[in-house]
């Protein structure tokens, strides 16, 4: 599924409420069947809810797919911790990869410098404090009230969480981006000898032109010339390489390029801003999806907010690594030979 994630115009916020409500009762009524809700219930929060969001630093995220409200979600930054008040999904949309699309497209939205997570959940809510637990976040002694239990949790752990596709927690291991050095030479003619044996659709993606090259070290300082405006071959994008090391071992586990533009007739129609490539014995781990987050990053850091990524129309796996990162389907169009999706990442 395409979903699209936007901030809400605080002067549209009085005319979403009332169907900001109808979903949260729904979903309430739902998880705590034995809950009542009258007409004044829901004054009380229309009322409640709308000085919130009008006034102030919460931030309102309206989630939508083909046009229609999915889901919202609304929090506030305090110091160095991200406050998560309140996260609704319609039900119709829950299971469908949502809440994990929604909350990869919020990490590239927020400061860098947030250490920690709270939340608040209704103690009889088991669902809501499950999600809470599997996000990291543990219950603490600062609920108010006998209703509402209070969980925290370190920021860097939710993410990681949300870094690892579903089915795949705790096989991914931590892995850091790095441009091209001597030191790989080694693992990098490995690398290449392991995509020449495993032909497939994005073979090299993202790699340059490893294939062509005659020792690593020719292509680190390809790589390297590449990187720079001035260096760069004529007719070419400057981009950046990058290497995909896994912490432990420091082995690498894949390849992702960064172009800094896509000002050129085959990047801007159907390649553009970035490619990758996930070393084939080390597929299945929830590395792409990594690869592509920690790229994002990069492209942020570069003052790149607007990130165009392709997949052709039959690799549903390379777009569930887009989606997964909140990527948002903009259209389809025709290049190298087949039919070719176009989605772009707002950062």
């Amino acid at each position: 599924m395409d979903f699209c994630f936007a901030f809400a115009d605080k002067r549209e916020i009085p005319a979403l409420l009332p169907s900001l409500y109808d979903m949260y009762w729904d979903n309430m009524t739902a998880s705590l069947p034995d809950q009542r809700f009258s007409e004044q219930d829901k004054a009380q929060w229309l009322s409640r809810v709308g000085r919130a969001l009008t006034a102030g630093r919460r931030q309102l995220v309206l989630m939508s797919h083909s046009g229609r409200l999915a889901g919202f979600f609304w929090y506030y930054v305090k110091d160095h911790s991200l406050m998560m008040e309140e996260i609704q999904i319609r039900r119709e949309y829950q299971g469908k990869g949502l809440f994990r699309c929604f909350f990869r497209w919020l990490l590239l939205q927020l400061p860098d410098n947030i250490r920690w997570v709270e939340a608040y959940a209704h103690r009889n809510n088991h669902k809501s404090r499950r999600i809470l637990e599997y996000l990291g976040l543990r219950e603490d002694e600062g609920g108010f009230g006998e209703e509402y239990v209070h969980y925290q949790g370190r920021y860097a752990l939710l993410a990681e969480r949300i870094a690892q596709k579903e089915g795949e927690r705790g096989k991914m291991e931590r892995i850091f981006l790095t441009e091209p050095a001597p030191q790989y030479a080694e693992d990098i003619w490995q690398l290449r000898q392991e995509i020449l044996d495993c032909p497939d659709e994005d073979q090299f993606a993202g790699c340059g032109n490893l294939a062509e090259c005659k020792s690593a070290q020719e292509w680190i300082d390809t790589v390297r010339l590449g990187s720079d405006a001035a260096t760069c071959p004529e007719g070419r994008v400057p981009s950046n390489i990058y290497l995909a090391i896994r912490e432990r071992d420091g082995r690498i586990v894949g390849v992702a390029d960064l172009r800094h533009h896509i000002d050129h007739p085959i990047l801007g129609t159907w390649g553009g801003h970035t490619g990758y490539y996930v070393r084939p014995t080390e597929r299945r781990k929830g590395y792409a999806t990594e690869i592509l987050r920690l790229n994002l990053e990069k492209f942020r850091q570069r003052g790149i907010r607007r990130v165009m990524i392709t997949c052709s129309v039959d690799n549903a796996a390379s777009e569930k690594v887009i989606l997964a990162n909140g990527g948002v389907f903009e259209k389809k169009v025709p290049g190298d030979g087949t039919i070719i999706k176009r989605y772009w990442v707002t950062l």
